[in-house]
């Protein structure tokens, strides 16, 4: 299905089709890939990628525990003048 019109209108459901406001546009309209179960090429590279995760050293809480830490030093210093 293709469309061909003028936007004219700037009360857009589609913030991203602004720019085109005025011009001659054409919009296609595609039908959905059918998804289908992964291949075995695909299922594979998951694999391999969970496995490299998992043998990985990368410490994912630990943004978040020192994030705990900064604001507990940052209450301490704020509360200090008040001791």
């Amino acid at each position: 299905m293709v469309i061909r019109t003028v936007l004219s209108s700037d009360t857009l459901s589609l913030p991203e089709l602004a720019p085109f406001m005025g011009r001659e546009v054409e919009i296609r309209g595609d039908e959905p890939a059918a998804v289908g179960p992964p291949s075995a090429e695909q299922l594979q590279a998951r694999h391999a990628a969970a496995a490299a995760l998992r043998a990985s050293t990368y410490d994912y809480d630990a943004l978040t525990e020192q994030d705990l830490v900064d604001i507990a030093d940052q209450m301490r210093q704020e509360l200090e003048p008040f001791r």
